[in-house]
């Protein structure tokens, strides 16, 4: 027979992503635009159910359409990655053609809409549903920051349409279905800075193993 010694190797922290996760609370912001959204809270699920705004001129825009409170539980002392939102849109047409386009797009911190502006200028996807992506595991959308921060019910995303219909006046319609949040992080699983992990299994004593690491320093001894 031959025996076979186990060895395993573990790192102290691990990448991990959560969601996507819906919001709960749904509102206008008047920081942008003048036209409201009908019913934002339309916006919660994917239901074919939309959160509206009716712009009825070239170059009129709507207010933001806000989304917070996604409910997220990321561990404290985690690092945060990214941020990935999707919006799930579409518009109405203007004379057979698409007659709206993203005007703005940001991050939500702290009940705060800022960072770094998300819209191209691209215009909404014409006569059906579309998940649209925003950032991503690697974008933090200009901004620092903490498990609490994401996990706060004041995180969130804004999203504003424009009219771009041009050359003529008439009412088109900026559509949203659904919105949704994913985060990305790296987590610190252990209250000391690991550099290495080894566990070797005895070769002659199945029940039994020789457990070796290395570390750099502690940072919590009650554990």
């Amino acid at each position: 027979s031959v025996m076979v010694c186990l060895i395993l190797g573990f790192n102290n922290a691990f990448s991990a992503t959560v969601g996507p996760n819906n919001g709960s609370t749904f509102s206008n912001n008047a920081a942008i635009g003048v036209v409201n959204w009908s019913i934002p809270g339309n916006a919660q699920t994917s239901n074919d159910v939309y959160a509206s705004a009716l712009l009825t001129d070239v170059n009129q825009i709507s207010r933001y359409l806000t989304a917070t409170n996604f409910g997220f539980s990321i561990p404290a002392g985690a690092t945060i990655d990214g941020i990935i939102v999707q919006i799930e849109q579409q518009t109405g047409s203007g004379g057979g053609f698409p007659g709206t386009s993203e005007n703005s797009i940001k991050i939500i911190q702290g009940g705060v809409v800022s960072g770094a502006e998300h819209s191209t200028g691209a215009a909404l996807p014409f006569g059906s549903d579309v998940y649209v992506t925003y950032g991503s595991c690697t974008d933090l959308w200009g901004l620092s920051w903490t498990a609490a921060d994401i996990n706060a019910v004041g995180f969130g995303v804004a999203f504003s349409a424009v009219q771009t219909i041009q050359g003529t006046t008439g009412n088109v319609t900026a559509f949203v279905d659904h919105i949704r949040i994913t985060v990305c992080y790296t987590d610190a699983v252990l209250p000391i800075d690991l550099l290495w992990f080894n566990a070797m299994a005895d070769c002659m004593d199945n029940s039994k193993a020789t457990l070796d690491w290395s570390t750099a320093n502690e940072t919590n001894n009650d554990y």
